[in-house]
C-alpha cells in the first residue's frame, strides 16, 4: 500500500514538472516573439529617436521593416532621423524606397517635399561645382608638366606593365582582348606594346616610364581608350581596364568605378516608367522589373574597392536619375576621385564622368529622359567624416551603421489617382546583399 502511494506521488512529482516546463518554454517562446516584434523593433527606434541617439534609432528601424516591409512607420522613422541629421538626400532615399513597398500615402508627401529641397541644393551647388571641376581639370594639367619634366630628367627605364582587362556586366577577365599602349595621347602612330589577355583577362607588356593610351579591343565588346602612366612597374589593381559587351538597341550601361578607397561605393537607379510606375534598382534591390519583363538591373556589386559596378536599363521609356553613394560614410569620395561610364546604344564611345572633388558622401551623376542623356555631377560637400580625419585604421572600425544615401531624380510628383494606379501596376525587386537597408 505504501508503495502504490510512494509511486503515484512521484507520477504525480514527474507531471507537474512536465507541465512547468512545458508552461516555461511557452513563456520564453512568447518573450522572444514580443522582444523580436515588429512593434517591438519599432517601439525601441521611437525611443532612441526621442533621446537623440540617432544611430541606434536607425538600427531599430531597419529591424522593423525587416520583419514587416510592406508597412509604413519604419520608413517614416528613417525619414525623420535622416531629417534631424540634416540630410534631406538620405532622406528622399528612404521616403522613395517606402513608398515604392507601403505605397504610402504619407511617404508619397515625404517624396514631393525631399525632392523639392533636394533640387533647392543641387542648384545653390551648381555654380561652385563648375568651379571646383576647372581647378581639377587646371591641376590635372600641371600634373603632366610634371611628369614631363621627370620622364625627361629620368633615365629610360623598361619595367614590366601587368594587369586585367575586366568585363563590367561580371566583373570577371576578358579572354582574347588586344591591349595595345601607344606613347602619350597619339593612337594614331606606331603601338610602343602590344599583348593578348589569357583566360583570366591577364595581360603583360614591357614599357618605359611614362603616359601611356592603352586601346582594348575584342569581340562583342566596345573598343575603349584609357590613360596610363607606367612609373615603378608595380603591378596593381589600377592597372586594370573595364570594357563593356556591346549593347542591343534600346539599351542603356551605367558603369562606375573607383580607387581603392573609399572601400565600397554603390550605384543608385530610380526612375518612373511611362506608365507612371516607380523603379528602384540598388544593391538591395538589384532588379526591377514590370509587366513580366526586366526593366533594369544592377549586373556587378563591388564592395572591396575600385569596381566595376555596373547597372543596366532595357527598357528607355522612362526618366531616370543615376546617384552614387559612400557605404561607409567616409566623406572622401571626391578626394579619392571616381569615374561613371554611360554607354547608350548606337553610340560608339561612353560619356565618361568624374566626380567633383569637392563631393564628399552622396554623388548626384546624371539623368537619362527616354535614352537622351543629361549630366548633372553634382553632390554634397558636407556631412561624412572630414577628409584629413579619414585614415584605414578608422575606416576599419567605423560603425557598420546604416548604409550611405542616394541622390534620387527630381520629377513632379503625379496626381494622388495616377500615383495609386501606378502604385498597383509597380514592378517587383529582387535580390539582395548580406547587409540589411530597407527598401
Amino acid at each position: 500500500m505504501e508503495t502504490r502511494r510512494h509511486r503515484r506521488n512521484l507520477i504525480i512529482a514527474l507531471i507537474l514538472v512536465l507541465v512547468v516546463a512545458v508552461a516555461g518554454s511557452c513563456v520564453g517562446v512568447w518573450y522572444y516573439t514580443q522582444q523580436n516584434s515588429y512593434a517591438k523593433q519599432l517601439e525601441l527606434a521611437d525611443k532612441y529617436y526621442a533621446a537623440q541617439d540617432y544611430d541606434n534609432a536607425i538600427i531599430y528601424y531597419q529591424k522593423a521593416i525587416q520583419k514587416d516591409s510592406s508597412r509604413s512607420e519604419g520608413y517614416i522613422g528613417l525619414v525623420n532621423v535622416y531629417e534631424a541629421r540634416g540630410n534631406t538626400v538620405m532622406a528622399l532615399t528612404m521616403a522613395q524606397m517606402g513608398f515604392t513597398n507601403t505605397g504610402s500615402a504619407r511617404l508619397e508627401l515625404m517624396v514631393t517635399k525631399f525632392t523639392e529641397l533636394t533640387m533647392q541644393t543641387e542648384e545653390t551647388e551648381a555654380e561652385q561645382v563648375v568651379y571646383e571641376t576647372e581647378e581639377t581639370d587646371e591641376t590635372a594639367e600641371e600634373t603632366q608638366e610634371d611628369e614631363k619634366t621627370a620622364s625627361s630628367s629620368t633615365k629610360a627605364q623598361t619595367t614590366a606593365g601587368t594587369g586585367r582587362v575586366l568585363s563590367s556586366t561580371t566583373g570577371s577577365g576578358v579572354y582574347g582582348a588586344t591591349v595595345t599602349f601607344y606613347s602619350g595621347t597619339n593612337t594614331s602612330g606606331t603601338p610602343v606594346a602590344s599583348s593578348k589577355t589569357n583566360s583570366s583577362g591577364k595581360y603583360d607588356v614591357s614599357l618605359e616610364r611614362g603616359s601611356y593610351t592603352a586601346v582594348v579591343e575584342c569581340s562583342g565588346y566596345v573598343t575603349e581608350t584609357f590613360s596610363c602612366y607606367v612609373g615603378s612597374g608595380k603591378s596593381s589593381p589600377s592597372d586594370n581596364f573595364v570594357i563593356t559587351p556591346e549593347l542591343q538597341e534600346g539599351e542603356i550601361r551605367i558603369v562606375l568605378e573607383w580607387n581603392s578607397e573609399p572601400r565600397d561605393l554603390d550605384s543608385y537607379l530610380s526612375g518612373t516608367l511611362d506608365s507612371g510606375a516607380r523603379i528602384s534598382v540598388n544593391y538591395t534591390s538589384k532588379t526591377a522589373t514590370y509587366g513580366g519583363e526586366v526593366v533594369a538591373e544592377l549586373d556587378v556589386d563591388d564592395t572591396t574597392g575600385y569596381g566595376p559596378e555596373t547597372t543596366t536599363i532595357y527598357d528607355i521609356n522612362g526618366v531616370y536619375t543615376f546617384s552614387v553613394v559612400d557605404y561607409y560614410d567616409t566623406g572622401t569620395m571626391g578626394r579619392y576621385g571616381a569615374t561613371v561610364k554611360v554607354y547608350l546604344s548606337g553610340e560608339s564611345s561612353p560619356h565618361t564622368i568624374e566626380i567633383p572633388s569637392s563631393v564628399t558622401q552622396n554623388w548626384t551623376v546624371c539623368k537619362i529622359d527616354h535614352g537622351e542623356l543629361t549630366i548633372i555631377n553634382s553632390g554634397d560637400t558636407s556631412g561624412g567624416a572630414s577628409s584629413e580625419a579619414v585614415t584605414e585604421e578608422t575606416q576599419e572600425t567605423e560603425s557598420e551603421e546604416t548604409k550611405g544615401s542616394e541622390e534620387t531624380e527630381s520629377e513632379e510628383t503625379e496626381s494622388s489617382e495616377e500615383s495609386d494606379d501606378a502604385q498597383a501596376d509597380d514592378g517587383s525587386y529582387e535580390g539582395e546583399r548580406g547587409d540589411y537597408i530597407p527598401g
